[in-house]
């Protein structure tokens, strides 16, 4: 089945309003901003009031009017600096609305005419600058708004159609009942959606060990480890940073104030250590590009596209140029951590899974369990083949059963010798003018040279 629909800005417009979630971070950011905004202008209308009763108690009494003059001094700035917010973040609102619609319009490719190929596997959208195939297993669901039919992946919009430009009102039900079924979104690792359960490949660094070494250490430590987990507390530096500032502050204050060496002293050691944890965290204050030691290489080669496919006989990991295999009976066990699951060969030598590779939470228990399967049966076997060993070094006059025999392969077949060809076929005998055989000729030339020579 193939559908042709024309799509223009309108529809975006229209579909952006339908599909948008009410409340979203940005939403709440934006909330919280005017709620601000709001207490300030408040606070600033507060202080205007306050400051004009005390400017007329201060002429009614004849007193000095510092504290009045004070008050509308702040109530004028509150008033000042809420009205700049407030523009600054509508224009801001107002700017970002209207590049979001400017920047998501663009003719062939999400405007203009498409082609929708609905096929008994998947999805296919073709327009004049592309083409986007989807199989079903790979969408969320096919949801109907007001207006349009919306295909949802990954939470986000595959691909709509106006309603509109469609012929048959009937077709969002069409397309549940034939297709419905295929959009389940519970197994996408399989033929349908192209991916193999047990295969992955993600792009590795060394965060994805961190777990590993955590929960490594955990163990080894025992229950004193919580200490270790208290120091290494992720906010401790901006905390630290903070703290430092803040005490180099009142300290150079108390010095200025007093001129005590202690004071200064203080506020010295305080700053550089506020600009210690900052240098020797960079990467947190400043971004990723900007880490506390570059090797010659950096910012190239700082990860690794890793491949890692289980087989029934083991485990091959492919890293660039390089290719490992693993057998089963090399692993000692399957960690799984919040946010990686860790292939063991030895405490410190890990194959790292991170979640983030998997399609969905169906494909890494695939994946799991198929590797704890094969975990299980090689130790099996190895504890068979330990036990069996074990029991012909013990008694060795024992004849114990024999391995099973394997069939000989069968002999090979006997060769039939060909059949013989058939003679060839003489030639009629040659003949001269007289008729004669040339058999005939020669003997007669060889008669009349014998009796030549008996005569001579």
């Amino acid at each position: 089945m193939a559908i042709r629909v024309d799509i223009d800005a309108q529809d975006l417009n229209v579909l952006r309003k339908e599909t948008r979630k009410r409340f979203t971070r940005q939403t709440m950011m934006l909330a919280a901003s005017w709620a601000i905004i709001v207490l300030i202008a408040a606070t600033a209308v507060f202080a205007l009031w306050r400051g004009l009763e005390l400017l007329a108690v201060a002429r009614a009494d004849a007193a000095p009017m510092t504290v009045a003059i004070g008050a509308l001094a702040l109530s004028v700035l509150l008033v000042a600096l809420g009205g700049f917010s407030g523009t600054v973040l509508l224009k801001a609102r107002r700017k970002l609305h209207a590049a979001s619609q400017r920047d998501s319009v663009k003719a062939g490719l999400t405007i203009g005419r498409f082609e929708f190929h609905f096929t008994d596997k998947a999805l296919i959208a073709k327009g004049a600058q592309g083409t986007r195939k989807v199989y079903w297993a790979g969408l969320d669901r096919i949801a109907e708004t007001a207006s349009t039919i919306v295909f949802w992946r990954r939470g986000e919009i595959f691909a709509f159609l106006p309603k509109a430009g469609l012929a048959d009102a009937a077709l969002y039900e069409k397309l549940v009942r034939i297709y419905g079924p295929s959009v389940s979104n519970k197994l996408s690792t399989g033929e349908d959606a192209g991916a193999n359960p047990h295969k992955i490949t993600f792009e590795c660094t060394k965060q994805d060990y961190a777990e590993y070494r955590r929960a490594s250490a955990d163990r080894f430590d025992g229950w004193p480890s919580l200490f270790r987990r208290i120091l290494q507390w992720a906010p401790w530096p901006p905390v630290i940073v903070l703290l430092s500032i803040l005490a180099a502050i009142l300290a150079g204050f108390s010095f200025v104030a007093t001129l005590s060496i202690t004071a200064g002293a203080l506020a010295v050691i305080a700053a550089l250590s506020a600009a210690v944890v900052f240098y020797l965290n960079a990467e947190l204050f400043r971004g990723p590009s900007h880490p506390n030691r570059k090797d010659a290489h950096w910012p190239f080669a700082q990860s690794d596209l890793v491949s890692l496919t289980l087989f029934d006989s083991g485990v091959c990991v492919t890293r660039g140029e390089c290719e490992e295999i693993y057998p089963w009976t090399a692993f000692e066990r399957l960690l799984v951590c919040p946010l990686t699951a860790y292939l063991a060969l030895t405490p410190q030598i890990v194959l790292p899974a991170p979640k983030r590779a998997f399609t969905d939470k169906i494909h890494f228990q695939a994946f799991t369990n198929y590797a704890r399967a094969r975990m299980k049966n090689a130790r099996t076997r190895t504890a068979a083949h330990k036990k069996a060993r074990l029991a012909r070094q013990l008694s060795p006059g024992v004849k114990h059963q024999a391995k099973k025999t394997i069939k000989a392969l069968p002999a090979p077949a006997k060769t039939r010798p060909l059949p013989r060809k058939a003679p060839p076929r003489a030639l009629p005998p040659a003949t001269d003018k007289t008729g004669r055989g040339a058999l005939d000729a020669v003997r007669s030339a060889a008669k009349a040279r014998a009796k030549l020579n008996h005569a001579v």
